[in-house]
């Protein structure tokens, strides 16, 4: 269970929460909607500790460290390749694994250097490690932006397979397919209030 509990914060003067509470119980896809500049990212940052805050994040029943956060900005390193950054990845979590063995969800030509990746298959790239760490908490901001349908479903389906014991929240502006992954909606209304849809 994630529970938050009086949540402030702000940039200057201007309050994005204030004593916010919201309770996320454990095996849940919860969607994440509001308006732009509503605080979606700023909830993001504080659950994943980016961002300080007052009041309190409570996380239970899972590790609160194993937290995988994928934000709108992705970065790839200059003169790697895919296969490698991806292997970099899974090792600074411990996970051992070769060229050989690693899934290739998403089909991409992993021999290419990321840098000359499209926006969207740096996305996939990206994704593709989340879904093989599978830690117990992720968190996606704007997952689907970029992506093919055919990716989208791939997406939508393994992160159906993984969800059991896990808090898995994503952010996005396509309602369509929000609804069709998500248990529950979660709807940022103003800086104090949340509603479970």
């Amino acid at each position: 269970m994630i529970e938050i509990k009086a949540l402030y914060k702000k940039f200057g003067k201007n309050v994005i929460f204030e004593n916010l509470h919201l309770v996320l119980n454990l095996g849940k896809i919860y969607g994440l909607v509001g308006k732009n500049g509503i605080g979606k990212t700023t909830l993001f940052n504080c659950m994943a500790g980016f961002e300080k805050y007052e009041g309190n994040i409570v996380i239970s029943e899972v590790n609160k460290d194993k937290i995988s956060f994928m934000g709108v900005d992705l970065y790839s390193y200059p003169r790697i390749r895919g296969i490698e950054f991806l292997i970099s990845a899974l090792e600074i979590r411990n996970i051992s694994t070769t060229k050989n063995t690693i899934e290739n969800i998403f089909f991409l030509p992993l021999n290419e250097y990321a840098e000359n990746y499209s926006t969207g298959m740096k996305k996939k790239l990206y994704l593709q490690i989340i879904l093989l760490i599978a830690d117990q908490i992720i968190l996606l901001d704007e997952p689907f932006e970029g992506l093919d349908a055919d990716s989208i479903d791939i997406l939508v389906e393994a992160l159906k397979k993984i969800k059991e014991n896990k808090h898995i929240i994503i952010s996005s502006h396509r309602l369509d397919t929000l609804n069709k992954i998500s248990d529950s909606i979660i709807k940022i209304e103003s800086k104090n209030t949340v509603k479970i849809l």
